[in-house]
């Protein structure tokens, strides 16, 4: 049976996973070629913001995602001590990807729901709609002051980009040997140019991101996965899209390779020769998936809205996460809306 957790209606609140860091993180020296946030081991960081509400929050097993865009009462108190409220998200949804020369519905047929889909049996999703828990896991730290804002979809986090982040001491791809993750965010104008929005963090250098680049009115897609020695980035500078619009991401592994989507289109970048700042000219595109001899990462914490050491924060917003312990093809991915 699927699992779709949301929080009670009167819980319901922002939720700002940060990128609180596992343990001690040393940042590259001065100029060095190689990415400080993707260099040496990750350890378990000290949290220090404010705990999440430890209330254990209702989950619907039906596998159907809510859509009711049900609103947190106004002066509802959150985990960090401040009144919460409810935003409206004017931004629409589903708007056209006028730079990569797709729309959002570009991929897999069907790819723009309803959003009363069915989850496939496996799945675990998270709807990211409130302060206080992740996919039935308490939030172990808040940073900063996430919101709460509606959309057409249901409820979203939105960071600052400064210091806003939620963190929950999970990691919810612990033990698979293959797996689909699936993110539904909206990048924001303002931001900084590297942010590692979505973090989950097994043991040692074991983990999983949703990274971007935003490069002004356009942001690109960097994926990374780590288990063991073996290494996969995919550098998307090739593959510009909109700031603003909401957007599908995903990161496929099938034991053997690696792949990354974003609203349901494979972008099939290569690696980034000098970690960072590179040039569509300076990546490869593949012709076959990004090799990565994957074994199973284990338990760990997951960081929203900035890595898990705390940095490179996110200004946007993340509305729902899904994890499914196997491939699935873009038709089978959540629709945007």
């Amino acid at each position: 049976m699927s699992v779709t957790w949301s929080a009670c209606a009167p819980c319901l609140l922002f939720v700002s996973i940060g990128c609180g860091s596992h343990g001690t993180f040393e940042p590259a020296a001065s100029g060095s070629a190689q990415s400080s946030a993707e260099s040496g081991q990750v350890g378990t960081p000290a949290m220090t913001g404010s705990p999440g509400a430890s209330g254990v929050t209702s989950g619907g097993a039906s596998g159907v995602a809510s859509t009711s865009g049900t609103s947190a009462a106004a002066g509802s108190s959150n985990p960090s001590g401040s009144s919460e409220t409810v935003t409206t998200d004017a931004s629409g949804s589903g708007s056209s990807d006028a730079n990569s020369g797709a729309s959002a519905a570009d991929g897999a047929a069907g790819f723009m729901g309803d959003a009363s889909y069915a989850n496939p049996a496996d799945s675990v999703v998270w709807l990211i709609d409130n302060l206080h828990s992740i996919g039935g896991h308490p939030t172990s730290m808040v940073l900063g002051a996430p919101m709460v804002i509606a959309t057409p979809s249901g409820n979203a986090i939105q960071f600052n980009g400064v210091g806003d982040a939620l963190f929950v001491n999970d990691e919810p791809l612990a033990g698979f040997a293959q797996f689909t993750v699936e993110v539904i965010f909206r990048p924001d104008p303002g931001g900084a140019q590297a942010q590692r929005w979505f973090h989950m963090q097994a043991a040692g250098s074991d983990r999983v991101l949703f990274e971007l680049r935003l490069n002004g009115d356009t942001w690109f897609l960097v994926s990374f996965v780590q288990s063991g020695a073996n290494m996969a980035r995919p550098y998307a500078v090739a593959f510009p899209h909109s700031v603003g619009p909401w957007y599908h991401v995903a990161i496929v592994v099938d034991g053997t390779t690696m792949k990354h989507y974003v609203n349901g289109v494979y972008e099939n970048a290569g690696p980034c020769p000098a970690q960072e700042g590179c040039l569509p000219v300076d990546v490869k595109n593949l012709t076959s998936p990004y090799p990565l001899a994957y074994t199973p990462i284990g338990a760990g914490s997951t960081s929203l809205g900035c890595r898990i050491t705390q940095m490179a924060f996110m200004k946007g917003a993340i509305r729902l996460a899904r994890f499914t312990p196997r491939v699935l093809t873009p038709a089978e991915f959540v629709p945007l809306n």
